[in-house]
């Protein structure tokens, strides 16, 4: 997912995980590959590539599955609108599944990511994961994720100058690599 953030406004544009890419070095195969094969230097390379036009990516934000929670926790979680019932079976770490009934819903940081996950809804079986996510249906929590950074357009250099600890939580749950914040 990529983000354009300037004064006043934040555009988003989300890749499909299965969009076939050339991979530079390597066979073209999904575009998820090139992190799997050369991590986040890779992945740029190859989205800067599909997208072309000159377009460069500064800045990479990398959560995993394992900090996502306590990042959303530390945003103080997200809210999501469900446009129709979600009904997952169990899957992963969560052995009862997730159920979230049309409306919006506030999500702790485990629940949010229970919802980004899910892949299949029985109480809606012509939804599959391209479906949903072209409705922003996982797009939602990162959305929401977004937002709960502050007023629009605020990143964590704002967030650090209004909220300190807030700032500090954020820094400790991301992880820093080279090139990468």
């Amino acid at each position: 997912m990529l983000h354009h953030v300037g004064i006043g406004s934040v555009r988003k544009l989300s890749l499909m995980r299965d969009s076939y890419a050339d991979i530079p070095g390597h066979p073209a195969q999904k575009i998820n590959a090139a992190y799997a094969i050369g991590g986040a230097a890779l992945m740029i390379e190859t989205v800067q590539n599909f997208l072309g036009n000159g377009l460069r990516i500064n800045h990479v934000v990398e959560i995993n599955f394992e900090h996502f929670p306590e990042l959303i926790d530390t945003l103080g979680g997200v809210n999501v609108n469900v446009r129709r019932k979600i009904c997952a079976p169990p899957f992963g770490n969560f052995p009862r599944g997730i159920h979230l009934g049309k409306g919006e819903h506030h999500l702790n940081g485990k629940r949010a990511l229970g919802f980004a996950r899910v892949r299949h809804n029985p109480c809606n079986p012509a939804e599959d994961d391209r479906a949903r996510a072209l409705a922003a249906g996982q797009h939602r929590a990162h959305g929401a994720f977004a937002a709960r950074f502050g007023e629009p357009a605020l990143g964590v250099g704002d967030v650090g100058r209004r909220q300190p600890g807030r700032a500090q939580r954020l820094a400790e749950s991301a992880e820093s690599l080279d090139g990468v914040w």
